[in-house]
């Protein structure tokens, strides 16, 4: 089994910045992580290893095209 990795995001395996044991605030306290997204990582890592801003942001992006392309085929 693979060594998981808390530092690491699960989905893009780069660094996820996280600073949950630190004494600073993390930045995903004041950023809603949607739950499309959360299903996103694999079962193994859901709730050990956090997902970077990066991935957060790309996923944001995502949606907003998306939306927009949805609107223009209506």
């Amino acid at each position: 089994m693979p060594q998981i990795k808390e530092k690491l995001c699960p989905l893009c395996h780069k660094p996820n910045g996280c600073m949950v044991n630190s004494e600073q605030p993390c930045w995903c306290t004041e950023r809603k992580i949607p739950a499309a997204l959360i299903k996103r990582v694999p079962e193994k890592l859901q709730g050990k290893a956090c997902i970077c801003q990066s991935c957060v942001t790309a996923y944001h992006a995502e949606t907003l095209i998306v939306s927009a392309e949805l609107k223009q085929t209506l």
